[in-house]
Protein backbone atom coordinates (compact mmCIF):
# COMPACT_ATOMS: atom_id res chain seq x y z
CA UNK A 1 0.00 0.00 0.00
CA UNK A 2 2.73 2.07 0.88
CA UNK A 3 4.72 1.24 -2.63
CA UNK A 4 1.01 2.71 -4.58
CA UNK A 5 0.97 5.58 -2.89
CA UNK A 6 4.30 6.61 -3.29
CA UNK A 7 4.09 5.93 -6.95
CA UNK A 8 1.17 7.97 -7.02
CA UNK A 9 2.77 10.93 -5.48
CA UNK A 10 5.50 10.36 -8.17
CA UNK A 11 3.18 10.58 -10.48
CA UNK A 12 2.05 13.72 -9.30
CA UNK A 13 5.09 14.53 -8.68
CA UNK A 14 5.91 14.32 -12.33
CA UNK A 15 2.97 16.26 -13.31
CA UNK A 16 2.90 18.92 -11.73
CA UNK A 17 6.58 19.60 -12.82
CA UNK A 18 5.48 19.05 -16.42
CA UNK A 19 2.94 21.75 -16.25
CA UNK A 20 5.20 24.05 -14.77
CA UNK A 21 7.63 23.75 -17.25
CA UNK A 22 4.85 24.60 -19.67
CA UNK A 23 3.72 27.69 -18.16
CA UNK A 24 7.45 28.67 -17.82
CA UNK A 25 7.76 27.98 -21.56
CA UNK A 26 4.73 30.21 -22.58
CA UNK A 27 6.14 32.98 -20.50
CA UNK A 28 9.59 32.97 -21.70
CA UNK A 29 8.49 33.01 -25.38
CA UNK A 30 5.98 35.66 -24.50
CA UNK A 31 8.81 37.57 -23.47
CA UNK A 32 11.16 36.43 -25.82
CA UNK A 33 8.39 36.89 -28.97
CA UNK A 34 5.97 40.27 -28.22
CA UNK A 35 5.59 40.95 -31.94
CA UNK A 36 3.80 37.71 -32.41
CA UNK A 37 0.36 39.14 -30.06
CA UNK A 38 0.91 42.94 -32.48
CA UNK A 39 -1.10 43.37 -35.18
CA UNK A 40 0.73 43.78 -38.31
CA UNK A 41 0.07 47.26 -40.50
CA UNK A 42 1.91 47.25 -43.86
CA UNK A 43 2.04 51.39 -44.16
CA UNK A 44 3.85 53.45 -47.13
CA UNK A 45 4.70 56.73 -46.17
CA UNK A 46 6.07 59.77 -47.97
CA UNK A 47 9.91 59.98 -47.36
CA UNK A 48 11.71 62.89 -45.77
CA UNK A 49 15.26 62.43 -47.41
CA UNK A 50 17.02 62.54 -43.88
CA UNK A 51 15.13 59.93 -42.07
CA UNK A 52 17.56 56.75 -42.68
CA UNK A 53 15.48 53.66 -41.89
CA UNK A 54 11.32 54.30 -41.23
CA UNK A 55 11.53 50.52 -39.55
CA UNK A 56 14.33 51.20 -37.30
CA UNK A 57 13.68 54.70 -36.80
CA UNK A 58 13.11 55.73 -33.07
CA UNK A 59 10.11 57.30 -33.49
CA UNK A 60 8.09 54.46 -35.52
CA UNK A 61 9.62 52.22 -32.44
CA UNK A 62 7.70 54.42 -30.19
CA UNK A 63 4.31 54.38 -32.41
CA UNK A 64 4.61 50.39 -32.03
CA UNK A 65 4.87 50.06 -28.39
CA UNK A 66 2.46 52.38 -27.77
CA UNK A 67 -0.16 51.17 -29.91
CA UNK A 68 1.16 47.54 -29.85
CA UNK A 69 1.07 47.34 -33.41
CA UNK A 70 3.89 46.06 -35.65
CA UNK A 71 4.82 48.83 -38.40
CA UNK A 72 6.07 47.37 -41.74
CA UNK A 73 6.86 50.53 -43.22
CA UNK A 74 7.73 51.14 -47.17
CA UNK A 75 8.91 54.72 -47.90
CA UNK A 76 8.44 56.21 -51.06
CA UNK A 77 10.65 59.38 -52.19
CA UNK A 78 8.99 62.54 -52.18
CA UNK A 79 10.05 63.73 -55.68
CA UNK A 80 7.86 60.73 -56.86
CA UNK A 81 5.34 60.46 -54.54
CA UNK A 82 2.49 60.81 -56.65
CA UNK A 83 3.73 58.75 -59.91
CA UNK A 84 4.61 55.64 -57.35
CA UNK A 85 1.53 56.20 -55.42
CA UNK A 86 -0.76 56.72 -58.73
CA UNK A 87 0.94 53.82 -60.39
CA UNK A 88 -0.01 51.46 -56.83
CA UNK A 89 -3.47 52.55 -57.21
CA UNK A 90 -3.91 51.45 -61.08
CA UNK A 91 -2.51 48.00 -60.90
CA UNK A 92 -3.84 46.81 -57.77
CA UNK A 93 -0.44 46.87 -55.79
CA UNK A 94 -1.03 48.96 -52.93
CA UNK A 95 -0.80 48.58 -49.29
CA UNK A 96 -3.36 48.60 -46.23
CA UNK A 97 -2.42 52.51 -45.17
CA UNK A 98 -0.67 55.36 -46.69
CA UNK A 99 0.60 58.18 -45.08
CA UNK A 100 1.88 61.18 -46.32
CA UNK A 101 0.77 64.75 -47.40
CA UNK A 102 -1.16 65.30 -49.97
CA UNK A 103 -2.13 61.74 -50.93
CA UNK A 104 -2.93 61.79 -54.80
CA UNK A 105 -6.56 61.79 -56.04
CA UNK A 106 -8.67 61.68 -53.34
CA UNK A 107 -11.74 61.62 -55.32
CA UNK A 108 -11.14 59.32 -57.73
CA UNK A 109 -9.75 56.26 -55.40
CA UNK A 110 -11.98 57.27 -52.74
CA UNK A 111 -15.57 58.42 -54.01
CA UNK A 112 -15.31 57.15 -57.48
CA UNK A 113 -13.24 54.04 -57.07
CA UNK A 114 -14.31 53.08 -53.37
CA UNK A 115 -10.77 51.98 -53.17
CA UNK A 116 -10.66 54.38 -50.13
CA UNK A 117 -12.20 53.44 -46.98
CA UNK A 118 -14.70 56.21 -45.45
CA UNK A 119 -13.34 56.86 -42.10
CA UNK A 120 -16.50 59.13 -40.39
CA UNK A 121 -17.54 55.57 -38.23
CA UNK A 122 -14.18 54.75 -37.14
CA UNK A 123 -12.64 58.09 -36.16
CA UNK A 124 -16.75 58.68 -34.12
CA UNK A 125 -15.80 55.66 -32.37
CA UNK A 126 -11.95 55.00 -32.03
CA UNK A 127 -10.31 58.42 -32.72
CA UNK A 128 -10.97 60.74 -29.45
CA UNK A 129 -8.01 62.80 -29.91
CA UNK A 130 -8.91 63.99 -33.38
CA UNK A 131 -12.57 64.62 -32.14
CA UNK A 132 -10.93 66.84 -29.18
CA UNK A 133 -8.78 68.69 -31.93
CA UNK A 134 -11.83 69.42 -34.23
CA UNK A 135 -12.99 71.65 -30.52
CA UNK A 136 -10.07 73.00 -30.65
CA UNK A 137 -10.34 74.25 -34.36
CA UNK A 138 -13.83 74.75 -35.16
CA UNK A 139 -14.18 72.77 -38.90
CA UNK A 140 -11.53 70.84 -38.82
CA UNK A 141 -13.28 67.44 -39.45
CA UNK A 142 -15.46 69.03 -41.86
CA UNK A 143 -12.77 70.18 -43.83
CA UNK A 144 -11.86 66.29 -43.92
CA UNK A 145 -15.12 65.60 -45.93
CA UNK A 146 -15.62 64.82 -49.15
CA UNK A 147 -18.55 65.81 -51.78
CA UNK A 148 -20.64 62.93 -50.38
CA UNK A 149 -20.29 63.69 -46.68
CA UNK A 150 -17.73 60.90 -45.98
CA UNK A 151 -14.22 61.11 -44.77
CA UNK A 152 -11.69 59.13 -47.42
CA UNK A 153 -8.49 61.50 -46.24
CA UNK A 154 -7.57 62.65 -42.46
CA UNK A 155 -5.94 65.97 -42.51
CA UNK A 156 -2.60 67.26 -40.46
CA UNK A 157 -2.45 70.60 -39.03
CA UNK A 158 0.47 72.82 -39.44
CA UNK A 159 -0.19 76.13 -37.92
CA UNK A 160 2.74 78.66 -37.60
CA UNK A 161 1.35 82.20 -35.97
CA UNK A 162 3.69 84.57 -37.71
CA UNK A 163 2.53 82.86 -41.29
CA UNK A 164 -1.07 83.31 -40.12
CA UNK A 165 -0.43 86.44 -41.27
CA UNK A 166 2.00 86.07 -44.14
CA UNK A 167 2.05 89.54 -46.45
CA UNK A 168 4.69 91.75 -44.21
CA UNK A 169 6.68 94.43 -45.60
CA UNK A 170 10.12 95.26 -44.19
CA UNK A 171 11.82 98.69 -44.63
CA UNK A 172 15.68 99.67 -44.02
CA UNK A 173 15.53 101.69 -40.88
CA UNK A 174 18.87 103.59 -41.48
CA UNK A 175 17.35 105.18 -44.74
CA UNK A 176 13.96 106.33 -43.16
CA UNK A 177 16.30 108.46 -40.22
CA UNK A 178 18.35 109.69 -42.78
CA UNK A 179 15.67 111.90 -44.73
CA UNK A 180 14.03 112.48 -41.79
CA UNK A 181 10.74 110.66 -41.56
CA UNK A 182 8.85 108.72 -39.45
CA UNK A 183 7.43 104.96 -40.89
CA UNK A 184 4.40 105.71 -43.44
CA UNK A 185 1.17 104.94 -42.07
CA UNK A 186 -0.98 105.80 -44.82
CA UNK A 187 -0.50 104.56 -48.77
CA UNK A 188 0.38 107.88 -49.81
CA UNK A 189 3.13 108.29 -47.27
CA UNK A 190 4.31 105.17 -48.52
CA UNK A 191 4.36 106.34 -52.19
CA UNK A 192 5.88 109.62 -50.69
CA UNK A 193 8.54 107.75 -48.84
CA UNK A 194 9.74 105.67 -51.82
CA UNK A 195 10.04 108.91 -53.63
CA UNK A 196 12.36 110.68 -51.09
CA UNK A 197 14.51 107.39 -50.82
CA UNK A 198 14.90 107.46 -54.60
CA UNK A 199 15.79 111.31 -54.94
CA UNK A 200 17.60 111.83 -51.81
CA UNK A 201 20.43 109.53 -51.76
CA UNK A 202 20.21 107.81 -48.15
CA UNK A 203 23.51 105.77 -48.41
CA UNK A 204 25.44 108.78 -49.23
CA UNK A 205 27.42 107.88 -51.93
CA UNK A 206 26.20 110.47 -54.12
CA UNK A 207 25.17 107.77 -56.71
CA UNK A 208 21.29 107.61 -57.56
CA UNK A 209 21.72 103.79 -57.07
CA UNK A 210 18.92 103.49 -54.32
CA UNK A 211 16.27 100.79 -54.71
CA UNK A 212 13.09 102.43 -52.85
CA UNK A 213 10.84 99.28 -52.88
CA UNK A 214 12.16 95.69 -54.01
CA UNK A 215 10.81 92.48 -54.92
CA UNK A 216 10.38 88.69 -56.11
CA UNK A 217 9.01 85.67 -57.25
CA UNK A 218 7.94 84.21 -53.95
CA UNK A 219 6.43 87.18 -52.86
CA UNK A 220 5.80 90.34 -55.54
CA UNK A 221 4.29 92.36 -52.58
CA UNK A 222 1.03 93.26 -54.56
CA UNK A 223 -0.56 91.32 -52.10
CA UNK A 224 0.19 93.91 -49.36
CA UNK A 225 -0.35 96.96 -51.55
CA UNK A 226 -3.77 95.83 -52.48
CA UNK A 227 -4.96 95.18 -48.65
CA UNK A 228 -5.08 98.85 -48.88
CA UNK A 229 -7.23 98.58 -51.66
CA UNK A 230 -9.39 95.53 -50.63
CA UNK A 231 -8.80 92.43 -48.98
CA UNK A 232 -6.96 90.33 -51.42
CA UNK A 233 -5.98 86.22 -50.39
CA UNK A 234 -3.49 86.43 -52.77
CA UNK A 235 -1.25 88.87 -55.26
CA UNK A 236 -3.15 88.65 -58.56
CA UNK A 237 0.04 87.78 -60.24
CA UNK A 238 -0.35 84.80 -58.69
CA UNK A 239 -3.82 84.30 -60.45
CA UNK A 240 -7.68 84.28 -59.07
CA UNK A 241 -8.54 83.91 -55.39
CA UNK A 242 -11.06 83.76 -52.91
CA UNK A 243 -12.63 84.96 -50.58
CA UNK A 244 -16.00 85.06 -48.31
CA UNK A 245 -18.10 88.51 -47.68
CA UNK A 246 -21.03 86.84 -45.67
CA UNK A 247 -21.07 83.43 -46.41
CA UNK A 248 -20.51 84.66 -50.32
CA UNK A 249 -17.89 83.96 -52.71
CA UNK A 250 -16.09 86.44 -53.61
CA UNK A 251 -12.94 87.47 -55.99
CA UNK A 252 -11.25 90.90 -55.77
CA UNK A 253 -9.82 90.38 -59.74
CA UNK A 254 -12.57 91.78 -61.17
CA UNK A 255 -13.66 94.70 -58.50
CA UNK A 256 -12.67 98.34 -59.39
CA UNK A 257 -11.13 98.78 -56.03
CA UNK A 258 -8.12 96.02 -57.62
CA UNK A 259 -7.76 98.51 -60.98
CA UNK A 260 -6.96 101.24 -58.34
CA UNK A 261 -4.29 99.34 -56.36
CA UNK A 262 -2.77 98.40 -60.07
CA UNK A 263 -2.80 101.71 -61.36
CA UNK A 264 -1.03 102.47 -57.61
CA UNK A 265 1.39 99.83 -58.36
CA UNK A 266 2.03 100.75 -62.10
CA UNK A 267 2.75 104.55 -61.01
CA UNK A 268 5.47 103.10 -58.64
CA UNK A 269 6.69 101.26 -61.80
CA UNK A 270 6.94 103.77 -64.11
CA UNK A 271 8.33 106.48 -61.76
CA UNK A 272 11.09 103.81 -61.32
CA UNK A 273 10.20 103.13 -57.03
CA UNK A 274 9.78 99.53 -57.87
CA UNK A 275 12.36 97.31 -58.79
CA UNK A 276 12.68 96.63 -62.56
CA UNK A 277 13.23 93.05 -61.90
CA UNK A 278 10.63 92.39 -59.38
CA UNK A 279 8.54 90.40 -61.06
CA UNK A 280 11.25 87.77 -62.62
CA UNK A 281 14.18 87.46 -60.12
CA UNK A 282 14.28 84.75 -57.21
CA UNK A 283 14.31 85.35 -53.47
CA UNK A 284 18.50 84.59 -53.60
CA UNK A 285 18.81 86.52 -55.88
CA UNK A 286 17.00 89.33 -54.14
CA UNK A 287 19.03 88.51 -50.93
CA UNK A 288 22.08 89.24 -53.22
CA UNK A 289 21.07 92.42 -54.28
CA UNK A 290 20.32 93.12 -50.67
CA UNK A 291 23.67 92.15 -49.68
CA UNK A 292 25.55 93.20 -52.26
CA UNK A 293 27.67 96.17 -50.74
CA UNK A 294 28.26 97.73 -47.75
CA UNK A 295 26.66 100.60 -49.32
CA UNK A 296 23.15 99.86 -48.37
CA UNK A 297 20.55 100.25 -52.12
CA UNK A 298 17.63 98.43 -50.92
CA UNK A 299 14.69 100.90 -48.85
CA UNK A 300 11.24 98.19 -48.73
CA UNK A 301 10.87 94.58 -49.41
CA UNK A 302 8.04 92.72 -48.83
CA UNK A 303 8.46 89.18 -47.36
CA UNK A 304 7.04 86.60 -44.49
CA UNK A 305 10.03 87.51 -42.28
CA UNK A 306 13.52 89.09 -43.21
CA UNK A 307 15.58 86.39 -43.04
CA UNK A 308 14.46 85.43 -46.52
CA UNK A 309 16.54 88.44 -47.90
CA UNK A 310 18.82 88.95 -45.25
CA UNK A 311 20.81 86.92 -43.39
CA UNK A 312 19.71 85.86 -39.31
CA UNK A 313 21.50 88.21 -37.02
CA UNK A 314 23.84 90.59 -39.17
CA UNK A 315 23.56 93.60 -39.28
CA UNK A 316 21.63 94.29 -42.04
CA UNK A 317 18.48 91.68 -40.70
CA UNK A 318 18.22 93.89 -37.52
CA UNK A 319 18.12 96.93 -39.54
CA UNK A 320 15.11 96.12 -41.46
CA UNK A 321 11.90 96.56 -39.27
CA UNK A 322 8.68 95.36 -40.06
CA UNK A 323 5.86 97.76 -41.65
CA UNK A 324 2.25 97.60 -40.51
CA UNK A 325 -0.25 97.57 -43.14
CA UNK A 326 -1.09 100.94 -44.60
CA UNK A 327 -4.50 102.35 -44.54
CA UNK A 328 -5.27 103.59 -48.21
CA UNK A 329 -7.61 106.16 -49.20
CA UNK A 330 -11.39 104.81 -48.35
CA UNK A 331 -9.73 103.71 -45.10
CA UNK A 332 -8.85 99.99 -46.15
CA UNK A 333 -6.56 98.58 -44.04
CA UNK A 334 -5.93 94.70 -44.26
CA UNK A 335 -3.59 92.23 -42.89
CA UNK A 336 -4.03 89.18 -45.73
CA UNK A 337 -4.91 86.23 -43.15
CA UNK A 338 -4.65 81.89 -43.28
CA UNK A 339 -7.17 81.24 -40.96
CA UNK A 340 -6.19 77.37 -40.97
CA UNK A 341 -3.03 75.95 -42.33
CA UNK A 342 -3.56 72.17 -42.84
CA UNK A 343 -2.04 69.42 -44.80
CA UNK A 344 -4.37 67.97 -47.12
CA UNK A 345 -5.04 64.24 -47.14
CA UNK A 346 -2.10 62.98 -45.23
CA UNK A 347 -3.06 59.46 -43.99
CA UNK A 348 -5.82 57.03 -45.82
CA UNK A 349 -6.96 53.30 -45.34
CA UNK A 350 -7.31 51.03 -48.32
CA UNK A 351 -9.86 48.15 -48.78
CA UNK A 352 -6.91 46.29 -48.28
CA UNK A 353 -6.94 46.32 -45.05
CA UNK A 354 -8.97 43.46 -42.92
CA UNK A 355 -12.01 44.52 -40.94
CA UNK A 356 -10.04 43.66 -37.76
CA UNK A 357 -7.25 45.94 -38.30
CA UNK A 358 -9.36 48.77 -38.93
CA UNK A 359 -9.53 49.93 -35.14
CA UNK A 360 -5.70 49.35 -34.98
CA UNK A 361 -5.41 51.86 -37.76
CA UNK A 362 -7.51 54.65 -37.19
CA UNK A 363 -5.62 54.53 -33.66
CA UNK A 364 -2.27 54.91 -35.50
CA UNK A 365 -3.80 58.54 -37.06
CA UNK A 366 -5.45 59.37 -33.82
CA UNK A 367 -1.96 59.22 -31.99
CA UNK A 368 -0.76 61.61 -34.51
CA UNK A 369 -2.96 64.26 -32.97
CA UNK A 370 -1.24 64.37 -29.55
CA UNK A 371 1.11 66.30 -28.05
CA UNK A 372 3.79 64.00 -27.59
CA UNK A 373 3.51 62.38 -30.72
CA UNK A 374 3.84 65.65 -32.36
CA UNK A 375 6.81 66.47 -30.60
CA UNK A 376 8.50 63.02 -31.37
CA UNK A 377 7.44 62.91 -34.49
CA UNK A 378 9.04 66.19 -35.30
CA UNK A 379 11.59 66.65 -32.36
CA UNK A 380 13.07 63.71 -31.63
CA UNK A 381 13.67 61.82 -28.52
CA UNK A 382 11.67 62.85 -25.22
CA UNK A 383 14.58 63.27 -22.52
CA UNK A 384 17.54 63.75 -25.26
CA UNK A 385 15.97 66.27 -27.81
CA UNK A 386 13.25 68.02 -26.31
CA UNK A 387 11.49 67.42 -23.16
CA UNK A 388 8.10 68.71 -20.98
CA UNK A 389 8.39 72.34 -19.60
CA UNK A 390 8.90 73.20 -15.84
CA UNK A 391 7.08 74.97 -13.45
CA UNK A 392 8.33 78.61 -13.87
CA UNK A 393 8.98 77.98 -17.65
CA UNK A 394 7.67 80.81 -20.22
CA UNK A 395 6.74 80.00 -23.76
CA UNK A 396 6.96 82.28 -26.85
CA UNK A 397 3.93 84.24 -26.52
CA UNK A 398 4.34 84.77 -22.64
CA UNK A 399 2.25 82.29 -21.29
CA UNK A 400 3.31 78.79 -19.49
CA UNK A 401 5.18 76.40 -21.75
CA UNK A 402 4.75 73.02 -22.51
CA UNK A 403 8.20 71.82 -23.68
CA UNK A 404 11.71 72.79 -24.18
CA UNK A 405 13.84 71.69 -26.94
CA UNK A 406 17.63 70.83 -25.90
CA UNK A 407 18.48 71.05 -30.14
CA UNK A 408 16.13 73.36 -31.53
CA UNK A 409 14.67 72.28 -35.21
CA UNK A 410 17.23 70.62 -36.68
CA UNK A 411 16.20 67.74 -39.37
CA UNK A 412 19.71 67.25 -40.11
CA UNK A 413 20.69 66.38 -36.97
CA UNK A 414 17.40 64.02 -36.39
CA UNK A 415 18.00 62.22 -39.75
CA UNK A 416 21.40 61.85 -38.62
CA UNK A 417 20.31 59.72 -34.90
CA UNK A 418 17.06 58.53 -36.94
CA UNK A 419 15.16 59.52 -34.77
CA UNK A 420 12.23 61.65 -35.77
CA UNK A 421 9.97 61.68 -38.90
CA UNK A 422 10.52 64.88 -39.44
CA UNK A 423 8.33 67.03 -41.44
CA UNK A 424 6.58 64.76 -44.70
CA UNK A 425 3.86 63.48 -42.54
CA UNK A 426 0.93 63.55 -41.07
CA UNK A 427 1.05 65.89 -37.28
CA UNK A 428 -1.41 68.11 -35.44
CA UNK A 429 0.73 71.31 -34.23
CA UNK A 430 -1.67 74.26 -33.94
CA UNK A 431 -0.34 77.67 -33.28
CA UNK A 432 -1.11 77.00 -29.72
CA UNK A 433 1.36 74.36 -29.74
CA UNK A 434 3.99 75.82 -31.20
CA UNK A 435 4.14 78.97 -29.17
CA UNK A 436 4.35 76.88 -25.79
CA UNK A 437 7.82 76.08 -26.69
CA UNK A 438 10.01 77.46 -23.38
CA UNK A 439 12.17 80.77 -24.55
CA UNK A 440 14.49 82.32 -22.65
CA UNK A 441 13.18 86.32 -21.79
CA UNK A 442 16.36 87.13 -22.24
CA UNK A 443 16.74 85.92 -25.62
CA UNK A 444 18.16 88.09 -28.10
CA UNK A 445 15.00 88.24 -30.37
CA UNK A 446 17.59 89.13 -33.59
CA UNK A 447 19.22 85.95 -33.20
CA UNK A 448 18.83 82.30 -34.74
CA UNK A 449 17.87 81.41 -31.24
CA UNK A 450 15.44 84.14 -30.96
CA UNK A 451 13.51 84.06 -34.51
CA UNK A 452 10.60 82.74 -33.26
CA UNK A 453 10.10 85.18 -29.98
CA UNK A 454 10.45 88.08 -32.84
CA UNK A 455 8.11 86.66 -35.61
CA UNK A 456 5.64 85.89 -32.72
CA UNK A 457 5.90 89.20 -31.43
CA UNK A 458 6.26 91.49 -34.81
CA UNK A 459 3.09 89.65 -35.87
CA UNK A 460 0.90 90.00 -32.89
CA UNK A 461 1.75 93.41 -32.33
CA UNK A 462 1.80 94.50 -35.57
CA UNK A 463 -0.28 92.28 -37.87
CA UNK A 464 -3.14 90.51 -36.11
CA UNK A 465 -4.94 93.72 -35.70
CA UNK A 466 -5.85 93.90 -39.00
CA UNK A 467 -6.51 90.59 -39.76
CA UNK A 468 -9.42 89.53 -41.46
CA UNK A 469 -10.58 85.83 -40.50
CA UNK A 470 -13.89 85.87 -41.29
CA UNK A 471 -12.95 86.53 -44.92
CA UNK A 472 -10.76 83.38 -45.28
CA UNK A 473 -12.35 80.32 -47.59
CA UNK A 474 -11.30 76.84 -46.08
CA UNK A 475 -10.60 74.06 -47.72
CA UNK A 476 -13.59 73.05 -50.66
CA UNK A 477 -14.10 69.56 -51.29
CA UNK A 478 -15.66 68.80 -55.15
CA UNK A 479 -17.08 66.28 -56.66
CA UNK A 480 -15.65 64.54 -59.66
CA UNK A 481 -17.71 66.64 -62.54
CA UNK A 482 -16.46 69.90 -60.45
CA UNK A 483 -13.22 69.61 -59.90
CA UNK A 484 -12.89 68.22 -63.93
CA UNK A 485 -14.98 71.59 -64.94
CA UNK A 486 -12.59 73.77 -62.17
CA UNK A 487 -9.83 72.33 -63.66
CA UNK A 488 -10.77 72.86 -67.15
CA UNK A 489 -11.10 76.25 -66.65
CA UNK A 490 -8.69 77.37 -63.77
CA UNK A 491 -5.40 77.14 -65.78
CA UNK A 492 -5.95 79.32 -68.40
CA UNK A 493 -8.29 81.88 -65.87
CA UNK A 494 -4.83 82.02 -63.62
CA UNK A 495 -2.36 82.41 -66.66
CA UNK A 496 -4.66 85.42 -68.07
CA UNK A 497 -4.93 87.24 -64.84
CA UNK A 498 -1.45 87.10 -63.68
CA UNK A 499 -0.21 88.23 -67.36
CA UNK A 500 -2.61 91.04 -67.44
CA UNK A 501 -1.90 91.90 -64.16
CA UNK A 502 1.98 92.50 -65.32
CA UNK A 503 0.93 94.47 -68.50
CA UNK A 504 -1.02 96.53 -66.79
CA UNK A 505 1.66 97.44 -64.28
CA UNK A 506 5.05 97.32 -66.72
CA UNK A 507 2.54 100.10 -68.98
CA UNK A 508 2.49 97.21 -71.93
CA UNK A 509 -0.97 97.94 -71.70
CA UNK A 510 -2.89 101.15 -69.85
CA UNK A 511 -4.44 100.35 -66.60
CA UNK A 512 -5.90 103.85 -66.31
CA UNK A 513 -7.49 103.08 -70.30
CA UNK A 514 -11.39 102.51 -69.55
CA UNK A 515 -11.08 100.14 -72.79
CA UNK A 516 -7.72 98.24 -72.00
CA UNK A 517 -9.46 97.59 -68.60
CA UNK A 518 -13.01 96.43 -70.36
CA UNK A 519 -11.01 94.26 -72.19
CA UNK A 520 -9.34 92.67 -69.18
CA UNK A 521 -12.98 92.26 -67.80
CA UNK A 522 -14.32 90.43 -70.62
CA UNK A 523 -11.03 88.18 -71.05
CA UNK A 524 -12.18 86.94 -67.29
CA UNK A 525 -16.04 86.75 -68.37
CA UNK A 526 -14.79 84.69 -71.50
CA UNK A 527 -12.81 82.15 -69.86
CA UNK A 528 -15.31 81.36 -67.18
CA UNK A 529 -14.78 83.17 -63.64
CA UNK A 530 -18.98 83.58 -63.14
CA UNK A 531 -19.03 79.32 -63.23
CA UNK A 532 -15.85 79.19 -61.00
CA UNK A 533 -17.20 81.04 -58.70
CA UNK A 534 -20.90 79.01 -58.91
CA UNK A 535 -18.15 75.14 -58.28
CA UNK A 536 -16.76 76.60 -55.66
CA UNK A 537 -20.14 78.37 -53.86
CA UNK A 538 -21.83 75.12 -53.96
CA UNK A 539 -19.08 73.10 -52.53
CA UNK A 540 -18.89 75.73 -49.84
CA UNK A 541 -22.64 75.51 -49.05
CA UNK A 542 -22.54 71.67 -49.12
CA UNK A 543 -20.17 71.64 -46.46
CA UNK A 544 -20.18 74.77 -44.42
CA UNK A 545 -23.93 75.94 -44.35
Amino acid sequence: MKKFLSIILSICMIIIMLSGCGKNSKAEDEQTNPKEKKVQLNVTVKQHPLVKDFNTNKFTLWLEKQLNVDLNVTPVQNSSWNDKIGIMMSTGDYPEIIIGREFPNVILYGMQENLLLPLNDLIDEHAANIKKADKEIPGLINSMKQADGNIYSINGVQENFHATYPKKMWYYAPFLEKIGVEPPATIEEFYDVLRRIKKEDPNENNESDEIPLMCYEEDDGLAYICNSFLYTQLSPIEGVSYYLENDKIETPVNKAQMREAISFVSKLYKEGLLYSNSFNQKRQQAKALTESSEEPIVGFVPALFSGEFTTIGEEKYRDFKPLPPVKGANGVQYSNTVKIVSMQDCFVITDRLPEEKREHAIKLADIFFTHEATLRSKWGRLGTDWEWAKDGEVGIDGNKAVFKSHTGWNPKLFGNENVSWINFHLYYEPARLRLTLASDPDVDIYSAKGLEKYLYQTTKNMYEKYGAAEKFLPPLKLTADEADEEAQYTTDLDKFVSESVVKFITGETDINNDNDWQKYIDGIDRLKLEKLLKINQAAYDRIYK
